[in-house]
């Protein structure tokens, strides 16, 4: 099933990780980054958090609190997927992190059941297209019941229902259980939810960056601007730092290259993707013939 965690192999999707993130909204990716970077990242949020560690925390711009979560931008596990999804005119436009220690027992909660996207979700009608993915990076054992774990409707992403009230628990609601290093890619339509029990003793902690088309705009703030000498072409443009000014005939002052995205805009586009069986011959040949 869909719902089964998978080890995959670094690199982009196979067919069957494809079916399954079209049919079920998200792709479980186990050992995405090592168990040792994973309680790294743990100990930067637990820095970070420290003026209040009894608290649910949710912080945004991860890259201005700590230059440890930057790693996590381009990384093989991650992104060649991304890629095979939503193609190379990508960006990061949404980054945040969760801390959630145990909650008392007389502590009210709900799920908060939902779909990302904002005001994305409300404008467009159904069936909305695809232009962002969430990656969340999970940082420990949630592997345990009620330990915090993201909980998932399976298919919500193909339907038209409303999110459900939040204090309900739906038919057909998973946890997504995870081991720390694991990721999940999640459809930003697919409803899950916002929160879940924590009556563990285990903190549930994880980072969580938004990969979306260059022309949506962020959906919180963002600065970068310390790192922009020390990135990679890459890099720079997962970060937004990729802006010149052009349209469709070429440079053109006062134009968005946003829209009308030049090589210096996209340097995915020049980076080799990696392709097996015909579509590694039909990518060589299209090398063949632009050179």
């Amino acid at each position: 099933m869909a719902t089964e965690m998978k080890t995959l192999q670094p690199g982009g999707l196979s067919a069957e990780e494809k079916a399954d993130f079209q049919t079920e909204g998200f792709l479980h990716i186990r050992g995405a980054i090592s168990s040792d970077k994973a309680a790294h990242l743990s100990r930067m949020i637990d820095t970070h958090t420290a003026d209040e560690p009894d608290s649910i925390q949710n912080r945004t711009d991860v890259f201005s609190i700590d230059p440890a979560f930057l790693n996590l931008v381009d990384l093989p596990q991650i992104l060649p997927k991304v890629r095979d999804i939503l193609g190379d005119n990508i960006w990061i436009n949404h980054t945040h992190f969760n801390r959630n220690p145990a909650l008392p027992p007389e502590e009210d909660w709900s799920y908060f059941w939902h779909r990302d996207g904002g005001a994305v979700v409300d404008d467009l009608p159904f069936p909305a297209p695809l232009v962002f993915i969430k990656v969340g990076f999970y940082l420990t054992d949630l592997s345990e019941a009620d330990s915090g774990q993201t909980h998932v409707i399976p298919g919500s992403h193909r339907r038209p229902e409303a999110p459900p009230a939040p204090h309900e628990f739906p038919a057909g609601a998973v946890p997504i259980k995870t081991q720390p290093g694991d990721a999940i890619l999640y459809d930003y339509r697919v409803i899950h939810s916002l929160q879940s029990p924590n009556s563990s003793p285990t903190i549930r902690r994880a980072v969580f960056l938004q990969y979306a088309y260059r022309w949506i705009q962020p959906l919180s703030s963002f600065s970068i601007l310390p790192y922009m000498e020390n990135c990679s072409p890459i890099r720079r443009q997962l970060l937004g730092l990729t802006r010149t000014e052009s349209n469709l005939a070429g440079r053109a002052k006062g134009r968005s290259g946003l829209f009308y995205p030049t090589k210096e805009d996209v340097p995915l586009r020049g980076a080799s993707p990696k392709k097996t069986g015909l579509k590694k011959l039909i990518w060589q040949a299209m090398q063949t013939l632009r050179s």
